[in-house]
Order: C-alpha cells, then sequence, then structure tokens
C-alpha cells in the first residue's frame, strides 16, 4: 500500500469515526430521528439523518470535512458532537409552510 493511499484509508477511518460519534450524540438527543451510517467504498463515507414526526419531516445527508460537520444546513464544528447534534436536530424540526 502506498502511503497516499494508507493517507487516503486513514481520513476515511477518521471520518467514519466521527460520524459515529455524532450517530450517538443524535441518540441522546431523544428526538425521532432514524439515521443511516453509509460507508460505499470510493466515496466519502456520510449520514442520512431522518427527522419524522407528525407534523415534519426533515432529512440531510451529512459529511466530515476537515473539523467540520458539512450538510444542506451549513458547516457545524465536529469539536463539539453534542452540540453538532442539537443543532442538526433544530435544523431538522423547523416547521415549513406548506408550498402553494
Amino acid at each position: 500500500m502506498s502511503a497516499e493511499a494508507f493517507c487516503e484509508w486513514e481520513d476515511e477511518e477518521a471520518e467514519t469515526l466521527r460520524l459515529v460519534a455524532l450517530v450517538a450524540a443524535l441518540k441522546r438527543v431523544e428526538a425521532p430521528v432514524h439515521v443511516s451510517l453509509l460507508t460505499p467504498m470510493r466515496v466519502a463515507p456520510h449520514l442520512d439523518v431522518a427527522y419524522v414526526s407528525a407534523r415534519v419531516h426533515g432529512t440531510a445527508t451529512v459529511c466530515v470535512f476537515g473539523d467540520w460537520f458539512v450538510c444542506s444546513f451549513g458547516l457545524v464544528s465536529a469539536a463539539d458532537v453534542e452540540r453538532a447534534a442539537r443543532t442538526l436536530v433544530e435544523a431538522l424540526s423547523v416547521v415549513f409552510p406548506p408550498r402553494s
């Protein structure tokens, strides 16, 4: 294995570990959240997160870029996974008015 390939693998492993920590933090938030961790070959590991309640159904795909969790809502620091989990749940739980 080349040094470049090893570094690439090492980064994917670190990203996966950060996402696993986020999954654990999301479970502690006690919100109606369903999470799928996906680690396809040759693609960055990512989470599919769905917030499902009687009033709201929000979804987001979350990946890791350096020290940040990245999703359609923006960047959230990965330094504090508990805060990142709360921020993600808050963003997903927003009730949007119906489209006309």
